[in-house]
């Protein structure tokens, strides 16, 4: 389903409808940074096909808390690469974030110090299990790698808690 406001968002669900579609997904939610706007969008899409979205875009575990269980099949999102990318380090249960810090104690995320980390905390990620400090390495794309698969396996632990 697509469109700006909840006016063209109601419109396309109304149309795919008619087509014959029953399974629905909403995109470009990360670009909307008002979390009651697309709260907004969620609910007029919801109300219009009476069936669970997939939402595109969304991977806060505290926003996902905020939305009716009922309305959500499915989530995606980038952010755990992109936090890879920028040196960020997400675990779960609770979920937190933290970045990575050099053995001198540099950040080397966008985080500040006292949020960050030299090594990596215990976890039971399929990177981790293999070699825990892959995680905290920087400066090769196999260190990105490592650090996306360990992100996505820790926000996906808590948003199946979630449900």
């Amino acid at each position: 389903v697509q469109g700006n406001d909840s006016a063209s968002l109601s419109y396309c669900a109304h149309e795919l409808l008619s087509m014959g579609y029953y399974h629905f997904g909403l995109g470009s939610l990360a670009r909307v940074p008002d979390r009651t706007e697309v709260m907004r969008r969620i609910s007029t899409v919801y109300n219009v096909v009476r069936c669970p979205l997939h939402l595109f875009g969304v991977g806060s575990p505290h926003f996902l808390r905020q939305i009716n269980s009922d309305w959500v099949a499915s989530v995606d999102s980038s952010l755990p690469a992109k936090a890879a990318a920028c040196n960020e380090l997400f675990y779960s249960r609770p979920f937190r974030r933290y970045g990575i810090m050099t053995p001198d104690g540099v950040s080397r995320s966008k985080l500040p110090a006292n949020r960050c980390v030299a090594e990596p905390l215990l976890c039971n990620c399929p990177v981790c299990v293999q070699d825990r400090s892959a995680v905290v390495r920087i400066g090769r794309r196999d260190h990105i790698r490592a650090r996306a698969v360990h992100n996505y396996h820790h926000l996906r632990t808590t948003i199946e808690s979630l449900m």
